[in-house]
């Protein structure tokens, strides 16, 4: 037989689970808000580009990154003689 108290206390645990799963919900909505813009304009951490770790950097300071090591790599070789192209001014920036 059920009881006015046992109908009340499985409505009140209904309604907790259902609070409970809301609050989940959007606070994985407001993650995804947040995080969203951050990764969608950056490299995924763990990427490399020719050896170089370029992952969690937006596009502009991955060039750069690459553009000084290039510059390093020409500096250790001697220069640019013997380079019968030109770099992109990007590579020296």
């Amino acid at each position: 037989m059920k009881t006015k108290r046992n109908e009340d206390y499985h409505e009140q645990k209904k309604n907790r689970q259902i609070a409970y799963l809301i609050i989940i919900v959007l606070t994985i909505l407001v993650a995804a808000y947040v995080a969203l813009p951050f990764f969608s304009n950056a490299f995924n951490y763990g990427t490399r580009i020719d050896g170089i770790p370029v992952g969690g950097y937006s596009v502009e300071k991955g060039e750069k990154l690459i553009g000084q090591e290039i510059k390093k790599l020409f500096s250790a070789a001697g220069g640019t003689r013997g380079c019968h192209r030109r770099l992109p001014e990007a590579a020296w920036s």
